[in-house]
């Protein structure tokens, strides 16, 4: 509506006009001009208000805001944004941007992706309607980027059209396919034993300093024989994702691909330790979306994460001061949903959804080696095998430090090249059964001529499998070298050597056999390889290098030990050192017992060697077997040997009659004792304790005799006579009889023993150690001749 004050204006000048027309008495035509003239104005002004009124828009641009509550350690409380949705970005006044990450009743928690310090209470914040976005395509190959996927690399913007929500569902079921495409990384111990397929996740674990990103590395540096080549179906692009690492190592990383020329073919996301939390838990999957535009168009690619503890740990420093309640190790109760479902976006498509496929190596860090510990449980369950590194095989100079022991695939042959399952079939086998033995060998023990084989060649498979880093192998040139360990071509080769044979090996083979390579090659790509062709073709590059046989490796290690004990022997010291040793040996009072168990074993039915040779005549030598039967050797004898040997066995006749009828003479005359005293013995006085040996003492001691049968093979009957030291009678003791001073029940068998080999017997054992030695007892003829009622005589020690 119009105002009052125009029109009283108005009406004021006309009033003003008419009076003074009067007073001038100016004509009436010229009074209507100026009247008409005067009521155009307010025409004009309501014209123009009418346009204004016109041109105002209905639409309204309304934002839903909230007020910072309380700020610190990068989480800040927000009253209000009620719609705000889980995980979507807010923009603070101060031009600070945030993530939400707690949606609560009357408040909702803030993460911020900056610095916290221009944020202050009470500030307004409001909604972006956006989840977390991040740059995909093409044009970030050579870049770095931060968590979020701006560049940090200096280089300028990134000119990309198309971008990608950092964190989208896993594909599904259906639109998959399984591993049967070989990711060759390189290293002889990954691609012989741990083979790893494009679209497998394969965790890389071990403690600090082990070589985790070594192996990552070389596995980008592998890939350039093939990003160099126009065949799209075998690029793989590489995406590095590093989480929580030092700059100057980022920086260091990305020289070496510089210099190695992977950077044209590889994305590096750096979320360094000195980046907010926020930043660290999202850039896993910032590098994770983006390798993810390879794959959706059809393209292959590689992504590691370089680690996933660090992002577990910065999860776990973000829930805990949102105050949700914490698990095992602190960590929140969704961790594991955490990595599962990152690690579930790499897959290998069906051809229907564009066969690409990406390819994930995360990495893990123990501690102590403790791979029982929360996180990594959760990875290797999660991942469909595992990469361990140890830190023992690290400092002995095994690099790649893999323990092939512990190493899995899932995957297993089905993603390894046809070429190399043929020839590395075996080595794994041939790797476990060394490590067996060479726990064995640390004892120093006698091994067998098939275990220091299994030694020699397992030290040369372990030699093999070293590899410099940053240096990675074709798979043509790995199978040659692995084809000669695993088929003993380099028993002959020293340890030291292997190295050096290797890098001859296969610059000969590049510069005089460049077509097998080629065949090689091909054989690896093709889907249908001659077997056959293949072993002629491996036979034929190993011709030069006989195998070994195994008696001449041990001939080598026979020598290697003579050449030792000659040195050894050169040496004055040692030799003062060995006669030394020697006399100690025969001045030790276990040294008679030993020569007296010697004599006795080589004797015949137990006469020294001394009696033997008086009683024999001067007759040729023959050969006797030593074994217990008596049985002769294999040799062919002459006429003189056999008349020798036939004599021989006559004299040992007569001697084995002579003790049978001394034996029968006592076991008469024990007879007759025996039946005054009715089975028992009743005088104990014969047994007589040592000299020196106390009343109520106790020693056990245990006497051998021999009888003339166990004599003659060699086998020994044991006596147990009391709980301490005794005598023994002398007369007659059978070879089963056991006499106890609290048991006197005696047993009596067959058996018969000659009275002074007992007395020697008992001399030998270990009474004598503690007495003086006792002079040999030799019955005669008047001994035997002897009444029953005279008694027999005793003898002290």
């Amino acid at each position: 509506m119009l105002s009052a004050r125009p029109v009283l204006r108005t009406a004021a000048r006309s009033a003003a006009i008419a009076s003074r027309s009067l007073r001038v008495a100016r004509p009436a035509a010229v009074s209507a001009v100026r009247f008409a003239s005067a009521k155009a104005a307010p025409t004009e002004v309501s014209s123009i208000l009418e346009e204004k009124i016109r041109g105002v828009s209905g639409e309204a641009n309304l934002n839903e805001t909230g007020k910072v509550l309380s700020i610190g350690d990068g989480i800040a409380r927000v009253f209000g944004l009620n719609n705000v949705q889980a995980g979507e970005l807010v923009d603070f006044s101060s031009g600070v941007r945030g993530m939400t990450l707690n949606l609560e009743a009357g408040q909702v928690g803030v993460v911020l992706l900056g610095s916290d310090a221009l944020v202050k209470e009470g500030e307004a914040v409001k909604r972006s309607g956006k989840i977390v976005e991040v740059p995909t395509g093409p044009e970030l190959l050579g870049r770095v980027v931060d968590g979020l996927g701006n560049p940090i690399d200096g280089k300028g913007p990134l000119n990309n059209s198309s971008t990608s929500q950092a964190e989208v569902k896993a594909p599904g079921i259906l639109p998959r396919r399984s591993v049967h495409e070989p990711m060759q990384t390189g290293l002889k111990s990954v691609d012989a034993l741990v083979p790893v397929g494009r679209g497998q996740r394969e965790l890389i674990i071990g403690d600090r300093q082990t070589g985790k990103t070594a192996v990552a590395l070389d596995t980008i540096l592998n890939q350039k024989r093939w990003n160099n080549g126009s065949d799209e179906s075998k690029k793989l692009y590489c995406v590095y994702v590093a989480v929580g690492q030092k700059r100057s190592t980022v920086a260091q990383l990305v020289q070496t691909l510089e210099q190695n020329d992977a950077l044209k073919y590889s994305i590096v996301v750096a979320a360094t330790a000195s980046e907010a939390a926020p930043l660290q838990y999202l850039a896993p999957f910032t590098g994770c979306a983006i390798g993810e535009w390879f794959r959706d168009n059809g393209r292959h690619a590689l992504i590691i994460y370089d680690d996933l503890s660090k992002q577990a740990v910065a999860y776990r420093q973000l829930s805990l001061l949102l105050r949700r309640p914490p698990g095992r190790e602190a960590y929140p109760g969704d961790v594991f949903y955490l990595h599962s479902r990152l690690l579930e976006r790499a897959a290998k498509m069906s051809e229907a959804h564009g066969a690409g496929s990406l390819t994930a190596l995360p990495i893990i860090e123990t501690q102590g080696g403790d791979v029982s510990a929360y996180i990594p449980t959760n990875v290797i369950s999660i991942t469909d095998g595992q990469i361990f590194l140890e830190a023992e095989l690290f400092y002995k100079g095994i690099r790649p430090a893999i323990n092939v022991g512990l190493s899995v695939s899932r995957v297993g042959s089905a993603a390894q090249v046809k070429a190399m399952k043929q020839v590395a079939g075996s080595l794994k086998l041939f790797l476990a059964q060394y490590r067996e033995v060479a726990a064995f060998a640390q004892f120093g023990s006698d091994l067998d001529a098939s275990t220091k084989q299994t030694l020699s060649r397992g030290e040369r498979l372990t030699q093999i499998l070293k590899q410099k880093q940053a240096s990675p192998l074709a798979a043509e040139e790995q199978v040659p070298i692995i084809y000669a360990g695993v088929n003993g071509f380099l028993d002959n080769v020293p340890v030291e050597k292997v190295g050096e044979f290797e890098e001859a090996f296969l610059s000969s083979l590049k510069s005089n056999e460049p077509e097998i390579l080629d065949a090689i090659r091909t054989k690896v790509n093709a889907a249908k390889a001659n077997d056959a062709q293949f072993e002629r073709d491996l036979t034929f590059l190993m011709k030069s290098e006989p195998k070994r046989d195994q008696a001449d490796v041990l001939e080598d290690k026979k020598s290697e030990h003579q050449e030792v004990n000659e040195q050894k022997l050169s040496n004055p010291k040692l030799r003062k050192k060995k006669s030394s040793y020697d006399n100690q040996r025969n001045d030790s009072p276990n040294r008679s017992r030993n020569n007296s168990r010697l004599n006795k074993k080589k004797s015949y039915h137990g006469l020294k060697p001394e009696s033997r040779k008086a009683s024999l005549p001067n007759l040729p030598k023959t050969e006797l077997a030593d074994s217990t039967d008596g049985s002769k050797s294999q040799t062919e004898k002459t006429p003189e040997q056999e008349a020798a040997e036939k004599q021989r066995r006559t004299i040992r006749n007569l001697k084995r009659k002579e003790r049978r009828k001394k034996a029968a003479a006592y076991r008469k005359l024990e007879q007759n004792q025996d039946k005054d005293s009715e089975g028992e013995i009743s005088d104990t006085s014969s047994f007589r304790k040592p000299l020196g040996e106390p009343e109520d003492s106790e020693f056990d001691d245990t006497l051998s005799y021999m009888s003339d049968d166990s004599m003659a093979s060699g086998i020994s009957t044991t006596k147990k006579i009391g709980k301490r030291a005794v005598s023994a009678p002398i007369r007659r003791i059978d070879s089963a009889t056991s006499i106890d001073l609290d048991d006197t029940n005696t047993t009596i068998e067959d058996s018969s023993f000659d009275l002074d080999l007992m007395i020697a017997d008992e001399r030998k054992r270990s009474v004598s150690e503690f007495l003086p030695p006792t002079p040999s007892f030799t019955p005669t003829k008047d001994l035997l001749n002897r009444k029953k009622s005279e008694a027999l005589p005793e003898m002290d020690y």
